[in-house]
C-alpha cells in the first residue's frame, strides 16, 4: 500500500505514512491547491475485496461524521476512486492511550483529565444516539496537553439498531476486555455498554492493571460473572471517590451504572 504515495485521493496527496490501523494505513495528505494538511484513511486492499468489511468502514464514517465534539475526530469525506476506499479526516499528532498505560498508574488529576474527556465525547455521540461499540485505550489519542480524542466508530450503531453484530461463527463484535456483561450474554446492547467499557479504562489508568486475566473466552466468562477488584485492592493509593464511581460503572446490570456519560463528566471533574 506504500505504492499509493503521491497519489491524489478527493484532492489531497499522500505525502507520507501516518500509521497503521487493523482496518486500513494512514496518510498524511496535503491539499493539492493548498491548506492544512489531513490524515487519509485507506482501506487494506485485502479488506476491501469483503462487502461486509467495505460497509463496516463506510458505517465507520456515517456514524462517526455525525458527531461533532472537540473530544471526538473529525471526519470530512468517504469516498471510493480507483477501487480504494478511503476516508478524509482530522491529523492528529498523538499517541493512543494504550501506548501510555506503561506509565500508569496516572496521579488522580490526570485520570480525571483523561476520563472527563472520553466521557464527554461519548455525550456527544450518546446525545444523537450513536453508541460507539469498542471504547477502548486503542481508540482514545491523546495530544500534547493530555488532549483527548476518541475515534474509531468502525463497531458502533444507532440506538435504534439494537441488533448485536455476529461474525461468521456466531462470535459477538467487539475488544473482549471491554465488553459488557449483558451485551455478552444476552446481545443487550445501549449506550450504557460505552459506560461499561469506560469503567474498564479508568481502572487501567488508576491502577496500572486490567480488571481481569487470562485468554479470551476466560475475560467474557469473568465479565458475567465475577466482580473486578476494587481500585485499591489493586492499588492502595486509589482515591476513594475514583473507586466508587468506577465500581458503578462496573455493575452487571446497566441499570446500576451511571446513566448518561455526563454524569460520569461531572463526577470525575468533582473528584478534584
Amino acid at each position: 500500500m506504500s505504492g499509493l504515495l503521491g497519489r491524489i485521493l478527493h484532492g489531497h496527496q499522500l505525502q507520507s505514512i501516518a500509521g497503521n490501523g487493523n482496518m486500513g494505513r494512514i496518510f498524511r495528505g496535503v491539499p493539492v491547491g493548498g491548506g492544512e494538511p489531513v490524515a487519509v484513511k485507506v482501506l487494506h486492499t485485502e479488506l476491501a475485496r469483503d462487502a461486509e468489511l467495505v460497509e463496516r468502514f463506510e458505517r465507520e464514517f456515517a456514524n462517526g461524521s455525525r458527531v461533532v465534539h472537540e473530544n471526538v475526530v473529525r471526519l470530512y469525506h468517504c469516498g471510493t476512486e480507483d477501487g480504494v476506499h478511503f476516508q478524509v479526516l482530522e491529523l492528529l499528532d498523538g499517541l493512543p492511550l494504550d501506548r501510555l498505560l506503561a506509565d500508569a498508574p496516572f496521579p488522580l488529576e490526570r485520570v480525571v483529565s483523561l476520563g472527563a474527556q472520553i466521557a464527554a465525547g461519548l455525550q456527544a455521540a450518546h446525545a444523537i444516539g450513536v453508541v460507539h461499540r469498542d471504547l477502548k485505550p486503542e481508540n482514545v489519542m491523546v495530544l500534547p496537553g493530555d488532549r483527548v480524542k476518541v475515534f474509531d466508530f468502525g463497531l458502533a450503531r444507532a440506538r435504534i439498531d439494537s441488533q448485536p453484530t455476529l461474525t461468521a461463527d456466531g462470535m459477538r463484535l467487539g475488544t473482549p476486555m471491554f465488553m459488557a456483561p449483558e451485551y455478552i450474554a444476552e446481545g443487550r446492547l445501549d449506550h450504557r455498554a460505552d459506560l461499561y467499557a469506560l469503567g474498564i479504562a479508568l481502572f487501567e489508568l488508576a491502577t496500572g492493571e486490567e480488571p481481569f486475566h487470562g485468554p479470551p473466552f476466560k475475560i467474557l466468562h469473568l465479565h458475567v460473572t465475577q466482580d473486578p477488584p476494587r481500585l485499591r485492592e489493586v492499588h492502595p493509593d486509589a482515591d476513594p471517590g475514583l473507586e466508587a464511581l468506577v465500581a458503578e460503572l462496573l455493575a452487571k446490570e446497566p441499570e446500576d451504572r451511571p446513566q448518561t456519560a455526563g454524569q460520569v463528566e461531572a463526577r470525575l471533574r468533582a473528584l478534584v
